[in-house]
């Protein structure tokens, strides 16, 4: 992303408080390098309650490195939950679907072909 090439933290907040992920991301990576680990774990947690997994995962490494195995393994526990197949591997399991994932599943006009 430009903007994190060129070390942005403005431009990379604007477009994570808009919900940018991408951004939240980048931004939360700069805060890291730059010694700002409180700031990069919020910027994270935002963009994780949101319903970013890919942050989730990011935020539980870094809570992880702070001895904090508890939520890490919740936020773990919730991207698996949501089908995220990364997340569950790391817990050991197989990603259940989504209930989005299951009605796309059902809907798919291939599955008559299927049965």
């Amino acid at each position: 992303m430009l903007l994190d090439e060129q070390g942005d933290l403005e431009g990379l907040a604007r477009r994570a408080g808009v919900g940018d992920h991408n951004a939240a991301f980048y931004l939360a990576e700069q805060l890291f390098k730059r010694g700002k680990e409180k700031e990069g774990i919020s910027v994270l947690r935002r963009a994780a309650n949101a319903g970013d997994d890919f942050a989730a995962q990011a935020l539980a490494d870094h809570l992880l490195k702070r001895h904090m195995e508890k939520e890490a393994a919740s936020l773990l526990r919730r991207a698996a939950n949501a089908g995220t197949e990364s997340a569950a591997r790391r817990l050991g399991r197989k990603a259940e679907p989504s209930a989005s994932q299951r009605e796309r599943r059902t809907s798919s006009p291939d599955r008559g072909a299927q049965q």
